[in-house]
């Protein structure tokens, strides 16, 4: 399928800051993880059920950074002007960007 709009839908912007001052830590834990329902170590970064995650888009192992649906279960991104998903099972080892709260937060 081509991806042939103007629009992107929305963006994401990663930013690295001390994690101290975030109040968490950040990890990518495959989605099998960050999807499961219930209390868990790390929680999935999201926007409504968009979360960031690295597919790999190939057998040699590429990977591209797209954003994965927590709830349709499916993940996504563009390549080489073409629209890329992925569904149900083949994403479970995809990496979905996590976080989880820490202890010693500076207080505002």
């Amino acid at each position: 399928m081509a991806f042939l709009s103007h629009v992107i839908g929305s963006l994401q912007l990663l930013v690295q800051i001390p994690p101290s001052a975030a109040g968490f830590d950040y990890s990518w834990q495959p989605y099998a993880e960050a999807a499961k329902i219930g209390s868990k170590e790390w929680y999935p970064v999201h926007i409504g059920f968009a979360a960031p995650c690295v597919l790999i888009v190939d057998k040699e192992g590429h990977e591209y950074l797209g954003s994965a649906d927590l709830k349709a279960e499916f993940a996504a991104t563009v390549l080489r002007k073409e629209a890329f998903r992925v569904d149900g099972s083949a994403i479970s080892n995809f990496k979905v960007l996590c976080r989880k709260d820490r202890d010693d937060t500076q207080a505002i």
